[in-house]
């Protein structure tokens, strides 16, 4: 019976050993310039690629090890040059979770006119088939440090097309004194009936226009094109509500109302003793809201960006930080590009200014404007301007500490300038 007893009691050892290698957390190993990350040739690198808005261009790479199996974050960077002197970031088809990327040729298309700096048809030109460049980008979503550059590669005779990102337009369609409820007009009989809503600037998805009412009860809602009438919960029509005849009323007076937007034909609804006349509307996509203000305002629309870093404690730029980083925004209220703000860094933690610029507060990851694409920081020389890249580089502005500071922040030469004011 003793003898059973012990060796019982060893079995009861080895699967108590067993158990704890079992609950070992996974330790996440940050990346380093020397984690393997590859991206591996095309096996279409030298044939001819026409891209199209339907066409794809697919790479694979392999998975950095991150020291335990994490769903990585995919994305590429696409360059005329080889050493990514300037570069434009592409997002994967689909999820972006899977090692086998697919990238729409439109995308593409649309990089590769501004690496060449067409913005206009008039500029374009047509290169004929040319080399073009890849690397991939690797990181897990949340995680700050996690981003893996791979190598480079290329797809040797790529054809591209004029696609430039344009400022688009919407229609007003309704009860109105121009066109009342026709869809099968031209984009240019709207134009001439003043009918139109227009972006304030490419891909801002604000668009904005002055349409004249008729008095009394009038209903309209907004297409996105014209030709087609839509369906229920369905584009090209927004409107209050996804259902045809679903209609919600609206109040148009001096002062500013907002009004939820969906996609399909309910429409909006003006009050019945409503005088008529101009009113200005202000449709923001991404929001999806519809701003209506009585008479031809003038509407000034603010455009922001984020610095990010040691001023807002590191804290995550995300929507959940929205008021952290309220005091760290920079303002573009001209649709020019150029973001500027003053900042005065009397309580910053440190003696040294460490920051990056994020487009949006959608988490970590990296930063559509920083100091270094492989993750470096950078001295910053006051009143020197310095260029920027995607990535998770930090702007350095030593003895910051006390001192107010200017920022101003040029997407369109992809630079940023910071001058101490005092």
């Amino acid at each position: 019976m003793k003898k059973l007893s012990l060796i019982m009691a060893g079995v009861a050892a080895v699967f108590g050993l067993s158990s704890c290698d079992d609950d070992k957390e996974p330790v996440y190993t940050p990346p380093t310039a020397d984690t393997e990350f590859i991206l591996n040739e095309p096996a279409l690198a030298n044939e001819l690629i026409t891209l199209t808005e339907e066409s794809t261009i697919e790479l694979t790479c392999s998975q950095p090890d991150y020291g335990f199996s994490a769903i990585t974050q995919y994305s590429a960077e696409v360059s005329l040059d080889e050493n990514f002197t300037d570069f434009r970031p592409l997002t994967c088809d689909g999820t972006g979770t899977n090692a086998r990327m697919s990238f729409k040729g439109k995308d593409i298309a649309m990089a590769l006119c501004e690496l060449h700096g067409w913005k206009s048809k008039d500029e374009y030109v047509n290169p004929g088939p040319e080399k073009i460049y890849f690397r991939a980008i690797a990181e897990l979503k949340g995680i700050e440090g996690s981003r893996c550059v791979s190598n480079v590669v290329s797809y040797n005779n790529v054809q591209g097309y004029y696609a430039v990102l344009e400022a688009g337009r919407m229609y007003v369609v309704g009860d109105l004194p121009g066109i009342s409820w026709d869809v099968n007009k031209s984009a240019q009989d709207y134009i001439d009936a003043k009918q139109v809503l227009n972006e304030t600037g490419p891909g801002t998805g604000i668009f904005l226009g002055v349409v004249k009412f008729n008095p009394g009860m009038t209903t309209f809602r907004l297409y996105t094109e014209l030709g087609d009438w839509g369906g229920d919960g369905a584009l090209p029509s927004i409107g209050a509500n996804p259902n045809d005849n679903d209609c919600s009323p609206v109040v148009v007076s001096g002062e500013p109302s907002m009004y939820t937007a969906v996609a399909g034909k309910g429409s909006w609804q003006t009050q019945a003793d409503f005088e008529g006349g101009d009113v200005t509307l202000m449709f923001d996509k991404k929001q999806m809201t519809l701003t209506i203000i009585g008479g031809a305002a003038e509407v000034t629309v603010t455009e922001y960006v984020y610095m990010v870093g040691n001023n807002g404690g590191w804290a995550e730029p995300s929507a959940a930080n929205e008021a952290t980083y309220a005091p760290w925004r920079l303002e573009d209220s001209s649709a020019s590009g150029i973001y500027t703000a003053t900042f005065d860094l009397t309580d910053l933690p440190a003696d040294d200014l460490y920051c990056r610029f994020y487009k949006e507060l959608a988490g970590w990851g990296a930063a559509q404007w920083s100091s270094d694409a492989s993750g470096a920081n950078v001295e910053v020389t006051p009143g020197v301007a310095l260029p920027t890249y995607e990535g998770e580089g930090c702007f350095q502005l030593n003895g910051a500490k006390g001192k107010v500071v200017e920022v101003i922040l040029d997407t369109n030469a992809n630079s940023v300038i910071f001058n101490v004011v005092e």
